[in-house]
């Protein structure tokens, strides 16, 4: 939700999302369809960076504004994921009973405890003693604080009581070989959003939105026109790169054409992560059997063309759904 990049969410957390729905009795396709999607839940969630660029770009908006209704649809397509699933769940439903349940629940979550009492004395620290609190302006500064303070405790505390043998690798070493890793996979990303953002300079001076029609048969029209339009720039560019292309480009003719900037910037978020997770490209998908590795492998005999693709569409066919709501919907309220 912070990075603004669902890429990198499936790349944080894919495996295990894989691993856990498989454990839960989830097909590979299935399992691979929801961890595509993860990182497309939270694109609309504070602190997301993307977000925040937008707010910099066009005045018309606000981070609040914006995050606010990202809430509700980042519940609308969680909601729709959580249908497809119920769809696609061959077995009947069973919930257990709380007496049997709760148990668990509460002995699974006693472990987790510890991390948020560290991630809590570390967010008062910070609130606190340098009177600097959680928004989407301080997390570059809070966040990666709260994480190695996580980092810390793991190492002196969780590693040397583990039962198999701990690393032995001393605290600052790991420490200074994450930073590495981590500078070269920062550079790797800016160089991506670097020539995103040329992409989007070239286009503003070429002068090729002179070529889009001005009268499209008023806002309808044009959300219809700019909601293709979108999908194709999320297909085959970045999200802060492509924020700043349409912030300079087509933005502007969607207010000019009477559609709110709240609205059409709920529909730019959604459309990118139709786009991410659309088909030749789908980074999100490649980047998912990245980071699962062989358990991705598919096998395809005796399958149909929609059984053998369903990692793909399903998908895809949330996030359409979600897309045509966020679009149109809101027309009914203007």
């Amino acid at each position: 939700a912070y990075s603004g990049a669902s890429g990198i969410f499936v790349i944080a957390t894919g495996a295990v999302l894989f691993e856990q729905l498989r454990l839960a009795g989830a097909s590979k396709r299935l399992a691979l369809a929801a961890t595509a999607m993860s990182g497309s839940l939270g694109v609309v969630l504070r602190p997301c960076l993307v977000v925040v660029l937008i707010a910099v770009l066009n005045k018309q908006v606000t981070t609040d504004e914006l995050f606010t209704y990202g809430f509700y649809v980042f519940f609308l397509t969680a909601f729709l994921l959580l249908l497809i699933m119920l769809w696609k769940n061959d077995e009947k439903i069973q919930i257990a009973p709380f007496s049997e349940f709760f148990p668990k629940m509460k002995a699974a979550f006693r472990p987790l405890l510890v991390y948020i009492v560290v991630a809590l004395v570390a967010y008062g620290i910070y609130g606190f003693a340098l009177e600097t609190w959680l928004n989407e302006h301080t997390a570059p500064l809070i966040l990666p604080g709260i994480m190695l303070l996580i980092v810390i405790w793991e190492r002196k505390k969780i590693l040397p009581n583990l039962p198999e043998e701990p690393d032995q690798t001393p605290l600052w070493s790991n420490i200074v070989k994450a930073t590495k890793e981590g500078s070269l996979h920062v550079g790797a990303l800016l160089m991506v959003m670097a020539a995103s953002v040329g992409l989007g300079g070239v286009a503003e001076r070429a002068e090729v939105m002179r070529a889009f029609p001005e009268d499209l048969g008023g806002p309808v029209g044009t959300m219809s026109v700019l909601v293709f339009m979108m999908i194709l720039i999320g297909m085959t560019m970045d999200a802060l790169g492509a924020v700043v292309l349409v912030s300079v480009t087509l933005a502007q003719v969607a207010y000019d054409s009477g559609i709110n900037a709240i609205h059409f910037w709920m529909m730019v978020l959604v459309a990118f992560e139709l786009g991410y997770l659309t088909p030749p490209v789908a980074i999100n998908h490649l980047l998912a059997k990245q980071v699962i590795g062989k358990e991705a492998e598919l096998d395809s005999e005796g399958l149909s063309f929609w059984e053998d693709n369903e990692h793909l569409w399903l998908p895809m066919l949330v996030m359409a759904i979600a897309l045509i709501l966020v679009a149109f919907v809101p027309f009914l309220m203007y």
